[in-house]
Formats: C-alpha cells, structure tokens, sequence
C-alpha cells in the first residue's frame, strides 16, 4: 500500500468563560486536546497563536504540555462572573493516508476535541507562585468535529459544562487541509503480539506492543506504483498506462488541494462583508477550477516519466504552498474577531433550529404516511 502524508490545522479559539453559578471560588483553567482515529496513524503538533498579553484577569499565561493547549488561569469570584480567555491554541496534524483513498480516509478520521476544565481552591495562588497552584480536572466535554477534506471547518459553539459545575465557555473551530506530500514522520504503530511476534521478549519480560513506524513511500511510487521506471523515451504499451494512472492521481491530489484553498477563499470573502474589521483586507481570487483544469490538460502530455514527476512535484509543493500563505492570512485576520464569532453563532442558531424542526416534523408525520396518499383529486382520477 502507497501512503501520503495530509498535513491537517485546526485553530481553536476558547473565547468568553461564563460563571453561571459555580458552587467554588477559586482558580480555573481550561485544557484541550485533539483526538482522531487510532486505525489512523498520526502525530499532533500543538502551538500557540497570537499570544496575547498580560490581562487583568490572567494568574499564569496560556502554555503547551504534553500535546495539550492549556488556556490561562483565571480567578473565579462571583456568580454571572464573565472572562475574556481568547487564547487560540493550533493543532497540526499529519495523518498517513492510503494514496488511493486519501478522501474518504480524511473525512472519517473522526475528529474529536476534548476540553477539560481544571480548579483549584488554594487562596494563596498569586503570579509568583502559580506553578503551586494543585489543580485538578472537574468536569470535561468531547466536540466532534464534522470536518470535511474539500469544505474545512468553521464552526462556533458555546459549550456548557455539568450542573455541579455550572459554567459555559465559547469556543470557535477552523480547520483545514494545508498539504498532501511525501510522509517523513515517524509514528508510533501498535503491534497484536501475535505468531513469532508474540515469542519476542522485551526487557521487561513481555513481547513488545508497539514499534516506531516510517513510510517509506515516495511520491514517484505513489504516481507510478512499485515497478521499476521505464527507460527515458521507452514509449510502449506499458508506460502508456503507468503515464496515464500517474496522471489522474496527480490530478486527484490537486482537487483536493484546490478545493480546500478554494472553500477558505469563499469563507474569508463571506467573513469579509461580516466584519468592519476585515473590509480593507484584500484577498486575491483565484479560480481553482480553470486552474485545475489547465493542470489536468499539461499533465496528460507528457511522454517520460521523470519529467511528469518533476512536474507533478512541482505542482504539487506549489499548491501547498499557497494553501499555508491563504491560511496564515486567514488565522492572522480572523482568529477572535467578535463579529465573525456572531456570525458563525447564528449560522449555528440557524442549525439548532432546523433540526429542531426536522425533528417535530418527523414526529408529527411518521415514514408510513408518505405512501398515503392524500390527494382526492388524485384519488378520484384514480378511481375513475
């Protein structure tokens, strides 16, 4: 099986924190974390964005641990109490994906965020000794992230944590797919100790369960499969066909890397209008899909292998390339922008209510009535 490594970024914005009626003073933190799913091997990269300044209501800033943003502390003192966090925590992600089924690999990686929220009642916590402070989970929620290969993700929620720790917090998602290239990571692959493997000893004993795992696909692989290369100008049957697979996945790779640049570019126009903020933002418009099929029409045209494969790496690394420059301006721009959080807020409303009303309607008109007929006219033609 060939692999490739998709080169995911989530940027999560933790907005407001709400006291609604939390039955504690005392310290408070939020953590997050991103999960996905384990038959997809991966690695996480966990920075921070936009590291703000020293607030009024921070004790210790926003730092990274273990894979895992955690927001800043802040006091908690009275009830309809409201924080302003905004720290935006970014998740790098890098999936080894089958060449073949890179989409739909992407699509059901089952995307989740974890967000914990920490406490502490210790009085004597101040910004000199805030590493003291012994701090402990209290309650958590778990968002799914409905993330699409070819749309992204732009979502805001606000999450409300359990009734003995009655507080809500806002929290904003982006997500999309920055690159598709040749895997160079190293992962941790579990092993099922069985046959041979499981005779194996460790020093510990025990036969081992997991192994350091490097792909050792190359893009010239990926395109042309495992069987030696044609000679230079060799043109045959055989490398008629390898020339023409090569082709069409080299132009499956760049739709999905046009269609993510092309969904980031269309939301950053929306959001544009949005927000008085963002008018003088200048976005340069490009059509992906004349690009695509300019793409698509050179490719087919060439006659030697190595020169597709210097074009399609070219063409490649090229459309990386932009879609982390479209990326960083939009993060740059949009990241804690209040009119774009009330703006994707009520597409949100928007969608709660919808379901809501699909579901009352489907309650109040069950499956089987949709093979009655209820038009006498209809019925009376019928009779007739």
């Amino acid at each position: 099986m060939t692999e490739l490594q998709a080169t995911l970024e989530f940027a999560v914005e933790i907005g407001k924190f709400y006291n609604v009626d939390l039955f504690q003073r005392g310290y408070y933190q939020l953590r997050a974390a991103l999960q996905w799913a384990p038959h997809v091997l991966g690695k996480v990269e966990v920075s921070l964005f936009k590291r703000p300044d020293k607030d009024f209501y921070s004790v210790c800033p926003a730092y990274i641990e273990n894979n895992v943003g955690i927001s800043k502390t802040f006091q908690i003192l009275y009830r309809n109490e409201e924080v302003p966090v905004n720290d935006v925590i970014l998740f790098r992600l890098n999936l080894l994906v089958d060449a073949n089924r890179i989409e739909a690999t992407l699509d059901r990686a089952d995307y989740k965020l974890a967000l914990e929220m920490w406490f502490s009642d210790q009085e004597d916590g101040g910004e000199a000794d805030y590493s003291g402070l012994n701090l402990q989970c209290v309650s958590s929620r778990t968002l799914k992230l409905h993330f699409s290969t070819r749309k992204g993700l732009h979502h805001h929620v606000p999450v409300l944590y359990d009734y003995f720790h009655l507080a809500a917090v806002t929290v904003t998602v982006h997500g999309m797919l920055l690159a598709i290239h040749e895997p160079y990571i190293q992962v941790v692959k579990p092993l099922k100790p069985s046959g041979w493997l499981s005779k194996q000893q460790t020093p510990t004993g025990k036969p081992p369960v997991h192994q350091l795992y490097v792909s050792e696909s190359t893009l010239e692989t990926v395109l042309f499969g495992n069987r030696p290369a044609s000679p230079v100008g060799s043109i045959s049957d055989m490398p008629s066909l390898r020339l023409t697979q090569a082709a069409g996945m080299h132009v499956k790779i760049c739709s999905l890397l046009l269609s993510a640049y092309e969904s980031l570019q269309e939301t950053l126009l929306k959001l544009n209008r949005k927000s008085s903020e963002l008018i003088d933002l200048k976005v340069d418009v490009i059509d992906c899909r004349e690009r695509l099929n300019v793409i698509s029409e050179i490719i087919q045209h060439f006659s030697v292998e190595e020169e597709l494969l210097e074009t399609a790496a070219s063409d490649v690394a090229q459309l990386c390339a932009e879609n982390v420059i479209v990326w960083s301006l939009f993060t740059e721009n949009v990241s804690l922008d209040v009119e774009v959080m009330d703006e994707l807020a009520r597409e949100h409303h928007v969608q709660r209510v919808k379901r809501f009303s699909e579901g009352f309607f489907l309650t109040e008109n069950h499956r089987q009535m949709d093979i009655a007929c209820h038009d006498l006219g209809l019925v009376f033609n019928i009779l007739i």
